[in-house]
């Protein structure tokens, strides 16, 4: 049986965006299911709850949410583009991603990877 201090030390499962110069995003499950519109990334931090500090990227970008269970991605009609894989989205029309999938936001280019479930620290 385990006790309530174990279950607290217990990692949440989600995703991990790792960029370039040491950008890093993590999008918990429960914070992406608990978020009705998804989790917005871009560079005004009163539109964003996720913030990158670059010119090519728009005030609101791009936005990450789950839809059963799978992660998606959906421009929001950004100047410089969302990109799965090399492939360049259409505003507004989210395309599923994947660990080990690539998405490039304006320049910056992101490694998708899962988080581990359910292990300690």
């Amino acid at each position: 049986m385990r006790t309530r201090r174990e279950d607290s030390n217990r990692l949440e499962g989600g995703w991990v965006l790792q960029g370039p110069r040491r950008l890093r995003f993590v999008l918990g499950d429960t914070e992406l299911a608990q978020a009705d519109i998804g989790i917005v990334i871009g560079r005004e931090p009163g539109l964003c709850e996720r913030l990158i500090d670059d010119a090519t990227i728009s005030k609101r970008h791009c936005r990450f949410s789950l839809r059963e269970g799978r992660l998606y991605v959906e421009d929001l009609n950004s100047l410089n583009g969302t990109a799965v894989d090399g492939r360049g989205l259409a505003p507004f029309r989210p395309a599923p991603v994947s660990a080990e999938t690539s998405v490039t936001i304006a320049r910056l280019i992101f490694t998708v990877s899962r988080v581990n479930t359910g292990a300690a620290p």
